[in-house]
């Protein structure tokens, strides 16, 4: 790679990555380094001059990143049945119920090798929808109807495969059977619903898990899916409004929970300001794996290897971390080369 190329793709903490789309992912792999350092160097290289020791603490304070389950291949087959049910989040400022995959936020990570068969039951537990026979297939509707979708990957859309056509009504289920070619390119995948005029509320509600494709299974560090919730503004951003217009018998149910951490808003102003805000008028806030402002933990030296999908249905996600050293190798399961103009 030639010292243009190198400066589009290697950045050092002030690199902020970005990440977006209306109802799409935007999936990348990249190596973050830490060089040796202490908390001293550490706040020399943050956004602003902070002293070591708020920041030291801070990041002590902070949950440590936890991976989301796993499910493995075994024999050339995975075979998991996915329950679409109501659950609660609690581990941001504002606490909601919403639609999940078993429960989890996110939903467990499938991983599985090129030439595998993936076997999924999907099973909706959620409550019947009110009528919508007068409504479009493009408006909002259906709440509680749902079906499954394998993102980004180049598998058939016929029968009873990765068809988005197919629907899963309350109390219904159906099964998926996928075969994943020999040749199929590896990386980070993913899965979520995909029915007409629900996708976004159910999306972006919380229904979505990774699919990993690789050689080795036990090959990627750490999958990080980044997940945002929006309860005001413009309707395609706005959870509540989604809800009313689709006819949701789901009560939001909207509490605060005052997790926002007055320090991490005292450091970083930019990046998690300070506010008073009741819960439905709420600024935009965003989780990793299912965690609200977890940290990571890097010893003096380390070169870790990470896995991204933005899982947000329309926010940008800014990823920053002060000292350490961001490579992109893959996005969208290509490098940079290909995606990153010159």
């Amino acid at each position: 790679m030639d010292k243009l190329s190198e400066s589009h793709h290697r950045r050092d903490g002030s690199f902020r990555l970005f990440f977006g789309g209306l109802s799409m992912f935007c999936l990348g792999m990249i190596y973050l380094s830490c060089p040796t350092m202490d908390f001293t160097s550490l706040a020399e290289l943050s956004v602003h001059k902070y002293p070591s020791s708020p920041l030291g603490a801070l990041m002590h304070e902070l949950p440590i990143l936890q991976q989301p389950p796993a499910h493995k291949s075994a024999d050339g087959i995975l075979d998991i049945t996915l329950r679409a049910q109501v659950a609660r989040f609690t581990q941001g400022p504002v606490a909601f119920n919403t639609r999940t995959y078993n429960g989890m936020f996110p939903g467990p990570t499938l991983c599985v090798k090129p030439g595998d068969t993936l076997k999924i039951t999907l099973v909706n537990d959620l409550l019947p929808d009110l009528p919508s026979e007068h409504l479009s297939m493009n408006t909002m509707r259906d709440p509680n109807t749902t079906n499954l979708h394998v993102h980004g990957m180049h598998v058939s859309p016929m029968g009873i495969s990765d068809n988005v056509l197919r629907t899963v009504k309350s109390g219904e289920s159906m099964v998926l059977t996928i075969k994943i070619p020999e040749t199929h390119q590896l990386g980070a995948f993913h899965y979520h619903p995909h029915h007409h005029g629900s996708t976004f509320l159910q999306m972006g509600g919380g229904m979505v898990g990774i699919i990993s494709v690789q050689d080795n299974i036990d090959q990627v560090d750490s999958l990080l899916v980044l997940q945002s919730f929006t309860f005001s503004g413009p309707m395609l951003g706005n959870h509540i409004n989604a809800s009313t217009l689709a006819r949701s018998t789901l009560p939001l149910d909207l509490k605060l929970t005052h997790r926002n951490h007055k320090r991490m808003a005292e450091l970083y102003p930019e990046y998690q300001p300070q506010f008073d805000a009741t819960a439905d008028n709420h600024p935009p806030f965003f989780i990793i794996n299912g965690q609200y402002q977890p940290r990571i933990q890097l010893r003096n030296g380390e070169r870790k290897l990470f896995q991204l999908i933005n899982a947000g249905p329309t926010q940008m996600l800014e990823l920053f971390i002060p000292g350490c050293t961001f490579e992109v190798l893959a996005k969208d399961a290509f490098p940079p080369s290909i995606t990153t103009q010159e």
